[in-house]
């Protein structure tokens, strides 16, 4: 049987099919459906270069037993291929044709069977005759573990604590830049932060700067319809504006505010000693904007700076220098109920640092408890003030309208001329005031101002909260 694997023949006509003599071992298909089943599996593709039909020389052609036709050794030969080229083949068609069967790849083995063909009809991917490529993976060379050298690196690996705190500085810098960006929320002239990197680690990151009162669930502000503001046109009068409040038992008006030598509006020497509620006019005045009596929501005027003090970690210090009376800045954080203050403390440990301040000044006429300002994780640039049983500034309540008692500001006036770079501080308990007694309950907050007529302690641990100089 003859087939053209290469389908290099123009014409079908032209190949030549010897049907052996069929084995009678099993039933075999007729001669003819064998013959269609050859010539549809078999039909060679014509070729669109070549018009003339092919020849097939005798010296290439060569037939092979069909099946159970023994050859001449006695032994039975497998069908063989036989590659017919074509008459018009050029010389450039050579080199495809490359890998076409030879003579002698029909070839008897020495044991007698036929040698199947090199050829395989496939891409030029799949060459198998005279294959010099290297082969995908190297033979196994034999080595002598015992006889092997290791080759030295060129370099000596050395750990480098320059490196190591190189890095920790770059990241002790990036904590620094993104507390940059939290305090360039605070509104009001800038915040500094003045400390060395290894301590930006030490930073509550968790902490929020606000510029406001955060009201939480429970607080109810009262109804705007009871606010009310002066009539005053222009700047207020000292005597006659409606909006402050009346000295007791008398009719002259408590005035909180004096002009000072520099232009600056700050609180009265006799007022430092008050324990009254200030009031401000609010936007409901007729004298507003302009008017002197506004300190408070006009907004810090001094900057500040966030410094590491050593025992009693961050403090808060001004750039410039505060006069006496001078407003400094607002305590802020989160107004919440009696009850919330109160599970927030238990929940807090014994010695832990407290933020809560009560809103006490006025006493509930309906029974109901009054609002706590806490600001541990919500507040103003004022959380970093220190305690010191010898303050220079002092907490006082300001408020904009009478009708509401439960919600109002804690700000911070200078008590004394504070030159710059000196620590803020303020008293967090004014009514333990009390001389040092050399006795110090061992459960209670130590107190670190180190001044000489430090108390000792800060609070008891049954009640940590921070009160206001308002009583």
């Amino acid at each position: 049987m003859v087939i053209d694997l290469t389908r290099d023949s123009s014409s079908e006509d032209e190949l030549n099919y010897h049907i052996g003599k069929e084995i009678q071992t099993a039933p075999q298909p007729a001669q003819d459906e064998r013959l269609a089943l050859l010539q549809r599996f078999t039909r060679p593709r014509p070729r669109p270069s070549s018009s003339s039909s092919s020849t097939v020389p005798e010296c290439s052609r060569r037939s092979a037993s069909t099946d159970g036709v023994a050859s001449s050794d006695g032994q039975p030969n497998h069908p063989s291929a036989v590659v017919v080229p074509s008459a018009s083949e050029s010389s450039s068609d050579a080199g495809i044709k490359k890998r076409r069967l030879s003579p002698a790849n029909s070839v008897d083995k020495p044991n007698g069977t036929a040698q199947f063909p090199h050829h395989h009809g496939l891409s030029s991917f799949y060459h198998v005759e005279g294959n010099n490529k290297p082969l995908a993976y190297q033979p196994k060379r034999e080595i002598s573990r015992n006889n092997a050298l290791i080759k030295p690196p060129s370099t000596r690996y050395r750990p480098s604590r320059l490196r190591n705190s190189q890095r920790s500085d770059s990241n002790s810098r990036d904590l620094m830049s993104l507390y940059l960006q939290k305090l360039s929320q605070i509104q009001g002239p800038r915040v500094h932060l003045n400390i060395h990197p290894s301590d930006a680690s030490k930073i509550d990151f968790n902490f929020e700067f606000i510029n406001g009162y955060k009201l939480q669930d429970g607080v109810e502000l009262t109804d705007v319809g009871f606010h009310a503001g002066c009539s005053c046109e222009g700047s207020c009068s000292f005597s006659d504006c409606g909006h402050l409040s009346k000295e007791e038992h008398s009719e002259d008006r408590i005035v909180p505010y004096q002009l000072a030598g520099d232009g600056k509006i700050v609180l009265r020497r006799d007022f430092l000693k008050r324990k009254a509620m200030t009031y401000e006019c609010s936007p409901l005045c007729s004298c507003m904007p302009g008017c002197w009596n506004q300190v408070v929501q006009k907004g810090r005027t001094v900057e500040l700076e966030i410094f590491q003090t050593g025992i009693r970690g961050f403090g808060l210090r001004s750039r410039q220098n505060i006069q006496t009376g001078q407003y400094v800045d607002k305590y802020l954080g989160e107004v919440i109920t009696r009850r919330e203050a109160d599970a927030r403390e238990d929940a807090t440990p014994a010695n832990a640092a407290s933020y809560l301040f009560n809103l006490d000044f006025f006493e509930s006429e309906d029974g109901e408890d009054n609002y706590v300002v806490d600001g541990k994780r919500y507040g103003s640039i004022t959380r970093f003030m220190n305690h010191s049983c010898n303050p220079n500034c002092r907490m006082f309540p300001v408020a904009q309208y009478e009708a509401e008692k439960k919600v109002f500001d804690l700000a911070f006036f200078a008590i004394k001329d504070i030159p710059a770079g000196t620590e803020l501080t303020f008293d967090y308990c004014p009514t333990d005031r009390q001389e040092s007694s050399g006795e110090v309950d061992p459960d209670a907050v130590k107190c670190l101002c180190g001044e000489r007529n430090c108390r000792g302690e800060l609070w008891p641990n049954q009640r940590k909260t921070m009160q206001s100089e308002i009583d």
